[in-house]
Formats: C-alpha cells, structure tokens, sequence
C-alpha cells in the first residue's frame, strides 16, 4: 500500500470519526417547531449589550447582509409604497435594516424592538445620519404596540429562529397589516447544513456568531414557514431566495478581526441555509 493510500485512509476516518461524533451530538429537533417552545438555549438579553454599528461587533455581519436582503424586501415592498404608506420592522435591534429601508428606499418605517439600549443605538444614529422618516418604539413580537390594520408592510429580519411562539407573533403581524398587505422575512433554514455552519462552525468553534444567540432546534423550514403562513391567513409569495454568505479567512489576519471574514452576502436559489420570502394578508 502506498503512502498516497495511507493518507486518504486517514483523512477518510477522520472524517468518518468526525460525521459520527456530530450526527450523535446533535441536538433533537421538537415535534412541533410551530408549537409554543417552552425553553430553548436562546439568550435575547445579550443583545442589550452590542453596539450596534461597530465595525468591530458581531452585528456587523448583519449590517453586511444587508446587501442582499434590502434589495429583495424593498422589491417586495414597492408594490404598494406610496408617500402615506406606513410600515413596520419587528425586532429592529440596532436600526441596521430599518434605517437602510428609510434612508435608502423612502419607507416610513416603524422600528420595534424589546431592547432598550438597541434602540438607544438606533435612534442617534439615525439622528446623525439626518435620517427623520423613521422611528424607533419599545414592544415585543408577541405584543406589537401598533393600531390593528393601519400597516402597509411588515419587515422581520433574523427574528423567527429566535421565536417560541410563532403562532402568536405571526397573529399579531396580521393584526396590524391592512386587508393585501405585506409580510417579508429572513430566518435561518434547520438543516445539517446550517446545523454544521451556523451553529456548530460559526457559533460554538469560531465565535462569528456570539454563543447562546441560535438554537438550531428554533430554526425554521421551509415547509413549516409555508404551514404557518397558510394557517394563520396568509397567501405564500413566489420566489422565496436564499441569502448565501461570502467568507474570506484571510481578512482577519488582514484586520485582525474575526467578523470580518463574513465578507459579503447575495441572493440565490439555494434555500437550506438563510433563505428570505414573503406573503399577502388574505
């Protein structure tokens, strides 16, 4: 046997050794992901603590992803935008995606979000950036502060996987819209893939994503996204797209930051990682 063998034997157990050890490690998946979660690993608090536009925060990258998901919400979106429509962006943390909205596509947007200082955040940056056609007000998913039927469209970004009770917060998003309003979104997929990349690579082993911010278990598929829309009084847009990274290792050893190897993000027709879509209230 030659040596050129041994190696691939070696690599191949390693492998093999590796697949085991993460197939068997694996959290177990709930029965029902769109029944009401009792606990989950998820720790929301943390977000309190960011600041929020610091090139070197781990919201960076979601500042980075911007790139592809404001053009596809505000795609999206346009169909009804006039000057008098009103929108709102659940879980708006920072402002990262609810100013863009504003500042780049015209929106007057709403920002919602259960932390204090993020939006403390929000709010002077917007301030210094003369961005006045948005505003910032402190609510949760569950409980949105916002008149029933006075919204044109609702935005919530990178918030369903962090949800326990999807039900509730997708009943209150129809509460709020108008009769053939609009809902878009961004979540996280539950597949190995994102399992081995978001949670295990990304979140335990190289701290892109802070610990204790995903639960693969929470994760939403494809096929329950559709369920729930459906459900709850939805009719399921066309052309769902992922939202795939770009990484580039060498930018830390360049920047000496680690969150900078998320380098950019653009659409495609992968769906088993990030994916974004949309729906119409009935």
């Amino acid at each position: 046997m030659t040596s050129h063998s041994y190696i691939i034997i070696i690599i191949s157990t390693i492998v093999l050794l590796v697949s085991v050890y993460v197939y068997v490690n694996a959290p177990k998946e709930f029965p029902d992901r769109l029944a009401i979660i009792p606990t989950s690993q998820v720790d929301n608090e943390i977000y309190h603590e960011f600041d929020w536009w610091s090139p070197y925060s781990p919201m960076a990258i979601l500042r980075r992803m911007n790139k592809a998901r404001v053009p596809y919400f505000h795609n999206v979106l346009k169909r009804n935008h006039t000057s008098i429509s009103k929108y709102v962006d659940i879980g708006c943390g920072g402002g990262l995606l609810t100013e863009a909205m504003a500042a780049d596509h015209g929106y007057n947007i709403t920002g919602v979000d259960l932390s204090a200082n993020s939006l403390k955040h929000a709010r002077k940056h917007a301030e210094d950036m003369n961005v006045t056609n948005v505003q910032y007000v402190q609510g949760s998913a569950y409980k949105l502060p916002i008149e029933t039927g006075t919204i044109d469209g609702v935005i919530i970004s990178d918030v369903l996987d962090h949800l326990n009770d999807l039900r509730l917060a997708m009943s209150e998003i129809k509460r709020i819209l108008k009769p053939n309003g609009l809902l878009v979104f961004d979540t996280i997929n539950r597949t190995w893939g994102s399992y081995l990349w978001f949670y295990l690579m990304a979140q335990e082993i190289v701290g892109v994503a802070v610990k204790n911010t995903h639960d693969w278990t929470l994760f939403v598929t494809v096929d329950e996204m559709k369920k729930l829309l459906i459900e709850e009084g939805f009719i399921v847009g066309d052309n769902w797209k992922g939202i795939t990274s770009v990484l580039n290792a060498f930018n830390y050893f360049h920047e000496g930051n680690k969150y900078s190897m998320v380098e950019s993000f653009y659409l495609s027709d992968d769906l088993t990682e990030t994916y974004a879509g949309w729906a119409v209230k009935k």
